[in-house]
C-alpha cells in the first residue's frame, strides 16, 4: 500500500515578476537573451499528520536569465538564477486543468503603438514524480515593462 505522501501531490506556487526597458523588450523581441533582476514570490501548501494546513510563503529578489530558445522546460532553475524561456506559440493545458488557457504572443511585448502590450504573462506547470513528497510546481511568469514598476512606487509616500 501506497504511502500519502507517494500516492498525492504537494502544490508549490512560483510567481516571477520581472521588469525591464523598452530597449530590453524589443531585444528579446529580436530573439536576444536579456538578463534582469526580478521578484519571486513562492508559496506552498504543507499537509502534516494533525491533518492542519500550512502555508508557507517567500519572496526573494533574483537574477533572471530571458531567452526565446525553444525549450520543453520554460523555467529551469539553477543555484544563483532562473532562466525564462518565454514561448514563441501558446502553451495548451490539459481541459481538466485548473486553469484558463492562456494566450501568449511575443507581440505583446511591444509598446502599444507597434500592437503590443508591454507584457507578456504566462502559466506554466512541471511535475515532478518519485521524490519525497511528489509535486507539482506551477509558474506564473509575468514580464512587464519598467514604467509599470514607477508607476506603482509613484503612489507610496515616504
Amino acid at each position: 500500500m501506497k504511502s500519502i505522501v507517494e500516492k498525492y501531490y504537494v502544490p508549490v506556487f512560483f510567481n516571477h515578476l520581472i521588469f525591464l526597458t523598452e530597449e530590453e523588450r524589443y531585444s528579446l523581441y529580436e530573439g536576444n537573451n536579456v538578463e534582469a533582476l526580478g521578484s519571486l514570490y513562492k508559496s506552498q501548501i504543507v499537509y502534516n499528520k494533525n491533518k492542519k494546513v500550512d502555508v508557507y510563503a517567500k519572496e526573494s529578489y533574483l537574477k533572471y536569465q530571458i531567452d526565446t530558445e525553444e525549450d520543453k522546460n520554460y523555467v529551469e532553475v539553477f543555484p544563483n538564477f532562473y532562466k525564462i524561456h518565454v514561448p514563441l506559440k501558446n502553451i495548451d493545458f490539459d481541459d481538466e486543468d485548473f486553469f484558463r488557457k492562456d494566450e501568449c504572443f511575443m507581440e505583446d511585448i511591444l509598446n502599444e503603438e507597434d500592437a503590443g502590450k508591454k507584457r507578456i504573462f504566462f502559466r506554466y506547470k512541471k511535475i515532478y514524480k518519485n521524490i519525497n513528497p511528489n509535486l507539482i510546481c506551477i509558474h506564473t511568469v509575468e514580464i512587464k515593462d519598467i514604467s509599470f514598476f514607477t508607476k506603482s512606487i509613484s503612489f507610496v509616500n515616504y
